[in-house]
Parts: C-alpha cells; sequence; structure tokens
C-alpha cells in the first residue's frame, strides 16, 4: 500500500509542478478512498498526499479564499476532459507545443506575460486587464464544480474551469467563452478565428490562461 500510495504522490507532485497541460479540475467519484487510505498507511504523508491530489484536481485547495487577489498572466493554458490524450506517448509534448502555438497569437491578441491581469476582491467584483484595458465586472464561485462565472463589462457571464495549487492558477474556458472575453481587447478577427480553429482540432480541450501570484 504504502509503494503504490508514494507512486501516487510523486505523479500528483508532477502535475502540480506542470500546471496547465493535464486534464482539467473533476471530481473524485464518490465513495472513493484517495485521501482516506493514503492517511491510513502513511499517517502524516497521508494528508499531504490528500492534500496534493485535492489541489491538482481542483479539490479542497482551490476555494475562494485562494482565488481572491492579484494574478498576473504567465503563458496559455491547455487542459483536457480526460487525462487519457496525456498519458499517451508524447501527450505531455503535444500539449506544450500546444501552448507554444497559442502564446504567439495571444500576444498578437494583445494577451501578454505580465500586462495581462485578473484581480478577485473579497466582495465579488473582479478587475481584468486585456490588452491596454481595464475592465470592471463580477464573479461567482461554484465550491463543488470548481469554477468561477465571470460577468464582464458588457454583461456577459463567462464560465471558467479554476485550479490553483500554491501560487499558480490555471483559468481555462469553452473556446467561445474565451473568444467573448478576448474581443473585449480589441483583438483582431484573424487572430480570433485562429485560437478558435487550435482549440476545436482537440475534442474536450479548454484553453485559457496559467497566472501566478
Amino acid at each position: 500500500m504504502k509503494k503504490i500510495s508514494l507512486s501516487v504522490f510523486a505523479l500528483a507532485m508532477s502535475a502540480m509542478l506542470t500546471g496547465c497541460g493535464m486534464a482539467f479540475p473533476t471530481q473524485p467519484a464518490e465513495g472513493t478512498a484517495t485521501t482516506g487510505t493514503a492517511q491510513g498507511g502513511l499517517g502524516n504523508l497521508g494528508g499531504i498526499l490528500g492534500d496534493v491530489i485535492s489541489a491538482v484536481t481542483g479539490g479542497a485547495l482551490t476555494n475562494q479564499n485562494s482565488l481572491q487577489g492579484k494574478w498576473i498572466y504567465s503563458k496559455p493554458c491547455v487542459q483536457f476532459e480526460s487525462g487519457d490524450l496525456l498519458s499517451q506517448a508524447g501527450g505531455s509534448l503535444m500539449a506544450d507545443k500546444i501552448e507554444n502555438t497559442l502564446d504567439g497569437y495571444y500576444q498578437k491578441a494583445g494577451i501578454k506575460k505580465g500586462s495581462t491581469t485578473f484581480v478577485f476582491n473579497k466582495d465579488n467584483t473582479l478587475q481584468y486587464t486585456l490588452g491596454s484595458k481595464t475592465y470592471n465586472g463580477k464573479y461567482t464561485f461554484d465550491a463543488t464544480k470548481k469554477t468561477v462565472t465571470v460577468t464582464t463589462a458588457t454583461g456577459q457571464n463567462l464560465t471558467a474551469y479554476v485550479s490553483i495549487v500554491d501560487k499558480q492558477m490555471g483559468l481555462t474556458f469553452d473556446v467561445t467563452n474565451l473568444l467573448t472575453l478576448i474581443q473585449n481587447s480589441g483583438a483582431a478577427s484573424a487572430q480570433l478565428g485562429t485560437i478558435s480553429t487550435i482549440a476545436k482540432n482537440y475534442k474536450g480541450m479548454k484553453v485559457g490562461f496559467e497566472f501566478n501570484k
């Protein structure tokens, strides 16, 4: 049991370090004993294991308190509905390639490292900067689904999946919602079309941003 649990711990740590390019947050099936089994076999290490797995899967460590504050964009983030694609040979390299390709189009759309920011306030208000413009909006956090619904400055509601580990956050959208958000920056339609094409080439892929605090 210890050997299996430690292997899971190493896998979880690896996923935590890579952040994006993994399956987007899903809830464990009811009745699974991932955390409990680890705690029973490994004592304090089991508690750490439970925390790490929760963080990687958008669990207990991804909550409204951890969401609050200023987040600074660092690079594109892609996540998948299933880990099957990433488990295949070259899956992680493929995810990295997609993110690198998106980065060029993001920059042309005005989304650049260090200048694009999201600020989630305690009163559920939001300020976000895209391109050279800053907008005011609101947000609601769903603790069960680990999603945040952003109400943009134009009144549109856009839902994103959230995964937070320490001071790193993945915020990913269905491609339609992402493009709606980016349009606020006045991005050229050519950039939006290319981003849409890239995302639609991979079934179940969510696209968005990786932030650091």
